[in-house]
Order: C-alpha cells, then sequence, then structure tokens
C-alpha cells in the first residue's frame, strides 16, 4: 500500500493537489472510528508533507527548503477504508466479520506516459480496488470488483474526489445487501424493519390531514447510514399541532430519496380547521403560529441530524436547501421511508450511472400519492 517517495513525474497542478487535501479531509473525518481506517507511517508522512507543500508562501516557491519539501512528495498516497455494508442493522452484530476493504489511492504526480496523453480529470481521480474478502466466494468478489470498477469510471466531472469514494462505497453496500447469497445476516433486521412502528395503514388512519410540507435539495446523497438517520429521526419527532390537545403527537412523514441530487420531502402536521371542511371547498390557511411551530419542529430536525447523524461530516459538506414548501396541504405520505430503487420507482433498472435517478418515475409515483408537478420547482429542472 504505502507509495515511493522516489518515484519521478511532475507534479499535478496546485489546485488538483488541493482537491485531493480536501478529499483526504473530507474522508478521514468520516472514517474516524476504530478501525475504520487503515494507513501506514510512510503514507502518514506523505499526507503532512502535501499540507505543508499547499501552505509554502509564494515568495519561497524557489529556495532549497520549499524544493526539498515539492521534491519529498511522492507519486501518490494511499490508504484503505474499512466498509461495513450492514452498519445500523441489529443483525450485523452476528455478522461482525463480514466487512470490505476499500484501497484508495490519491495520484500527486502525472506519470510520464499520462503528462500528454490523459485527458479530463482521469489522471487526478482516486484509484479504487477492493481487497479479497475471505467471506465472500469467488463469483460474489468478481460481482463487486465489477460494480466498483463501473462506479470509478463513472463520466461525472462535476463530482469531487471524496464524493467518487463514498459513492463507490455506497455502490458496494448496496451490493451486498440485494445479493441473497451476501446478505443472508440481515434477514431478521428486514423483518424487524417492516414492523416498524408508523408503518401500517392502521396505526396511519388517525394522522392530522393537513400538513406543512417541505422539499429538501442536497447536491448529493449516498451513504445508507445517513439515508437510515434521517428517516429513523423522522420518526422519532413528536410533533404537537394542537395545543389544546398536548397528548397528541405525531411524528415528521415524507420520503428520502438518494441520488445526485437527493431530495427529502418532510410533512408536519398542522391543526385541524376549526369548522369541517366540505369537498370542493378551499382549505382555510394555517395560522401563523401553527405554521411557525411546524416550521420550527422542521428546523430542529435539521439541526439534529447535522449535529448528530452529520457530525463527522466537515461543516461545508452539509449542504441542504429547501426549495419548495407548501403550507395547509392535505397529506401525501402516511409514514416516513426511503424509496430509492424501491419498485415504486421502477426498482433498482430505474438507478443511473453515478447515482443519477430516473425523475421521470419518480414523478410517476409522486403523482399517484397527489404530490405530483413539483419536482420543477424542487429539483430546479423540468421532467
Amino acid at each position: 500500500m504505502a507509495s515511493s517517495p522516489n518515484a519521478k513525474g511532475p507534479l499535478l497542478s496546485p489546485e488538483d493537489l488541493a482537491a485531493h487535501s480536501q478529499t483526504l479531509e473530507v474522508l478521514f473525518a468520516m472514517w474516524s472510528g476504530d478501525e475504520e481506517l487503515i494507513i501506514d507511517e510512510v503514507n502518514s508522512n506523505a499526507i503532512q508533507s502535501l499540507a505543508k507543500y499547499l501552505t509554502l508562501p509564494v515568495n519561497t516557491l524557489g529556495d532549497a527548503q520549499s524544493q526539498a519539501v515539492k521534491d519529498s512528495l511522492p507519486a501518490s498516497v494511499a490508504f484503505a477504508i474499512v466498509v461495513d455494508p450492514f452498519a445500523g442493522d441489529d443483525a450485523a452484530r452476528q455478522a461482525k466479520e463480514r466487512k470490505l476493504t476499500l484501497d484508495v489511492m490519491l495520484p500527486l504526480r502525472r506519470a510520464e506516459a499520462e503528462s500528454s496523453t490523459s485527458k479530463g480529470d482521469t489522471a487526478r481521480r482516486p484509484r479504487l480496488s477492493l481487497r479479497t474478502a475471505t467471506w465472500l466466494s469467488r463469483s460474489d468478489q468478481d460481482e463487486l470488483s465489477r460494480r466498483l470498477k463501473a462506479s470509478a469510471e463513472a463520466d461525472d466531472e462535476e463530482e469531487d474526489g471524496a464524493s467518487r469514494v463514498m459513492a463507490a462505497v455506497e455502490d458496494l453496500s448496496e451490493a451486498v445487501l440485494s445479493s441473497p447469497s451476501m446478505s443472508a445476516a440481515t434477514s431478521s433486521a428486514d423483518e424487524s424493519k417492516q414492523s416498524s412502528p408508523f408503518s401500517t395503514s392502521g396505526a396511519q388512519a388517525s394522522l392530522p390531514r393537513y400538513v406543512l410540507r417541505t422539499w429538501h435539495h442536497l447536491p448529493s446523497l449516498s451513504t445508507k447510514e445517513k439515508r437510515d438517520d434521517l428517516v429513523s429521526y423522522a420518526q422519532a419527532v413528536r410533533h404537537k399541532p394542537d395545543p389544546s390537545s398536548p397528548s397528541q403527537a405525531w411524528p415528521l412523514t415524507g420520503f428520502v430519496l438518494a441520488g445526485k441530487p437527493g431530495l427529502v420531502v418532510l410533512e408536519c402536521p398542522l391543526p385541524s380547521p376549526s369548522s369541517p371542511v366540505e369537498e370542493g371547498q378551499a382549505t382555510p390557511r394555517p395560522s401563523s403560529t401553527s405554521l411557525l411551530a411546524a416550521t420550527q419542529t422542521i428546523d430542529s430536525y435539521w439541526s439534529s441530524i447535522k449535529s448528530t447523524s452529520w457530525g463527522d461530516i466537515p461543516s461545508g459538506h452539509k449542504k441542504v436547501s429547501e426549495t419548495l414548501r407548501e403550507e395547509g396541504v392535505t397529506r401525501a405520505f402516511e409514514d416516513m421511508r426511503e424509496i430509492t430503487g424501491t419498485e415504486e420507482v421502477g426498482g433498482k433498472e430505474a438507478m443511473r450511472g453515478g447515482w443519477r435517478n430516473d425523475m421521470s418515475k419518480i414523478e410517476g409515483w409522486l403523482k399517484t400519492r397527489g404530490a405530483g408537478g413539483r419536482l420543477r420547482e424542487a429539483l430546479g429542472a423540468d421532467w
């Protein structure tokens, strides 16, 4: 895994090296737990040298000391991250050793052969490879390696290095969880998820009819653990829409859609109108007090997500934008769940390479829920 400090070749541009430094910062923050990151001393020192090189004063770049720092940079830095596809599943505790080790190499120098022939950003992309896992069959190992190769080669010039690695990790995890031969240990966990509260029509029958619905755009959403948290945190919320009935408290409902972009839709219950609304009659506008209370509940939800679930992510990558707000509309969703790759939105085949959903499928599903026609406003594109 160690890189050779003596390897020759021109350094990548300062902009590319700075991008790699940011990639390292993000990945090391996300895989900061015990036994989550594997790196040797040689590569640790190389990363320190890279940081030192990037902070050299401009007026010293030609002196001997600066040149020594530049010459000390190896051809690449390499490390490995340990991927747990079963993270967050109770049954996974019985399969502790069922983890994957992903080797990551970030080039710092361009090979002589690449200097004139490489195109686009291919020369500076992270190089990924999967170590052999003893718990995988040969065919399963080959399938994961094939998936990794396809993910690493996905053509997305706007995607940064950290996002590429995280997308690859997510793709590997999804492949494991969707394969019967690789995910047998998760069956009991799946059963428990299906019986979670607020998942049956009977439990939902008494949910308030009217809601504040907000649509939230995320530049990218892939990591399964983070997606699970978006759902479970919403299920744990208890909003009291009617101060006169403090015993009645409800969760947030809506859905999570992974992808590029990602989408989170939240519904927060509002008090029922003081008098029944006849069919065809306009719904009375909610009071400013009830809207403020619902807004505060949704804001509190996002605050918890960012401070706890996303606590290991640098602040610059915690980008969430509320792009659409619907006040006092009829409820469209009876629970909070993830719809990524479900049969309702086209199944796994509806996912395009690089985590790009077929939004026409999503729009069709939303229409069946009475929430069609919103994607253009929510995501800034006409689907």
